[in-house]
C-alpha cells in the first residue's frame, strides 16, 4: 500500500508526492520531500507507519503542525486528513488501488474444468462400450 501527500496550498500547490518507505520526513531541506514556503522548517514533520500499520505523524520540536485544523505533535492520522504545515497544506490519503486482471484465473479455471467434463465423458462412454 502506497500513501500520497498532495500539495493543496503554496509554491507547488497540484504537487503529489508518494510515500513508499518509512519514516517520510517533510521540510524545507533535507527532507524526503522539501517545501520552501514560508513557516517551513528543516525537518518539519514525519510520517511514520506503526507497528499496527497506521500511519503516525510526529511533528519536529517545537514545529507547529495540524490535523485538520487541529493541533498535533504526535497522532494518527486519518485517511483523506488536511495536514498544515506552516504556510502549506498537505492533503494525506491512501493511494487508490487497482483491481487485479483476472481473466488468465478465469480461463485457467473454466479449461481445468472442461478438462475433467472431458474426462469424466470418456470413462462414462468406456464404460457403457
Amino acid at each position: 500500500m502506497t500513501v500520497e501527500l498532495t500539495v493543496v496550498s503554496g509554491q507547488r500547490s497540484g504537487t503529489q508526492v508518494r510515500m513508499s518507505r518509512f519514516p517520510f520526513t517533510v521540510g524545507r531541506s533535507g527532507a524526503d520531500f522539501c517545501l520552501a514556503d514560508p513557516g517551513v522548517w528543516d525537518s518539519h514533520f514525519r510520517v511514520e507507519l506503526s507497528p499496527g500499520h497506521r500511519f503516525f505523524l510526529r511533528a519536529g520540536e517545537d514545529r507547529i503542525v495540524t490535523i485538520d485544523g487541529a493541533p498535533a505533535t504526535a497522532q494518527d492520522i486519518p485517511d483523506g486528513s488536511m495536514i498544515g504545515c506552516g504556510s502549506v497544506y498537505l492533503r494525506f490519503q491512501l493511494s487508490p488501488t487497482a483491481p487485479c486482471d483476472l481473466r488468465i484465473n478465469r480461463l485457467a479455471l473454466w479449461s481445468v474444468l472442461g478438462l475433467v467434463v472431458l474426462i469424466e465423458l470418456g470413462f462414462l462412454i468406456r464404460g457403457t462400450g
